[in-house]
């Protein structure tokens, strides 16, 4: 396939109803993010697994990306991101050879200042299916906790079970939750909500999502509120996850998943 062709190809591909798409920045368009505070760093020139190359390789990626990032930029990169997360502790040496102080992985978790070891930065994992209103909630930089209880994980067919949730605010002003919001799996029926709880009101449903919507819950500093749903099984499923989120001050804010199994 010819130059022109091999162009023209990847121009279309890039095409989805006639708006054309680019999956890359400009280093124009880096340039002025940059000088507006964003910081770019290294992620090697041609993405290999960086645990698996020579030495020799290694350096080359690494070199040759910090050269041309602060060419353009005028700034020092000093840390570089594992392609692929493809980490590797007999590389570690190298990383001062080639100029850095350390070396960030992928989708590990929220780094500990205390404990952090610059070879081994952890990172939370960011990508376009998580929408910026999350970003407080992914990050958990909010003042609340969230509890679940549940009696058994296994229920049977027609059994009715309930889930007891409790909403801790652990900050020092009262916060207001302007929604909440159940998704159940397929085979597990909303019942009721439980009378003996903070939350008492009865859910309206959208699209198969329960959703509490009020402007009177209202979480007190260093106290908290609760809300007990009453379920059902209606057929047979292995470890369906009930899912329980909120929004407060724009955020969501989302309970660990409940797995609970039906049998026959």
């Amino acid at each position: 396939m010819g130059i022109r062709n091999q162009i023209e190809e990847q121009i279309n591909g890039q095409l989805k109803g006639g708006i054309p798409e680019r999956p890359l920045l400009t280093w124009p368009e880096i340039i002025e993010m940059s000088e507006y505070g964003c910081e770019f760093l290294s992620h090697s020139i041609n993405h290999l697994h960086l645990g698996l190359v020579s030495d020799e390789e290694f350096l080359y990626e690494l070199i040759e990306s910090k050269k041309d990032i602060e060419s353009h930029l005028g700034k020092k990169v000093l840390f570089f991101a594992w392609p692929y997360d493809n980490f590797s502790y007999s590389k570690w040496r190298l990383i001062s050879q080639a100029g850095y102080r350390g070396a960030v992985r992928y989708g590990t978790g929220i780094e500990d200042l205390r404990t952090i070891n610059l070879y081994d930065i952890k990172r939370v994992e960011f990508n376009s299916l998580i929408p910026p209103w999350n970003y407080a909630g992914y990050l958990k930089l909010y003042d609340f906790e969230i509890e679940s209880q549940i009696d058994s994980h296994t229920k049977k067919v027609n059994e009715e079970f309930e889930i007891y949730y409790f909403i801790r605010n652990i900050g020092r002003q009262d916060e207001k939750i302007s929604s909440i919001e159940l998704e159940l799996p397929e085979g597990i029926k909303f019942v009721g909500v439980s009378q003996e709880g903070d939350i008492t009101q009865m859910p309206g449903i959208n699209k198969g999502i329960y959703m509490w919507v009020s402007d009177s819950y209202v979480v007190r500093a260093n106290s908290g509120l609760n809300l007990i749903i009453k379920l059902k099984g209606i057929k047979p499923i292995e470890e369906g996850l009930i899912k329980l989120r909120f929004t407060s001050g724009g955020s969501y804010i989302e309970a660990e998943d409940v797995e609970v199994t039906i049998v026959s």
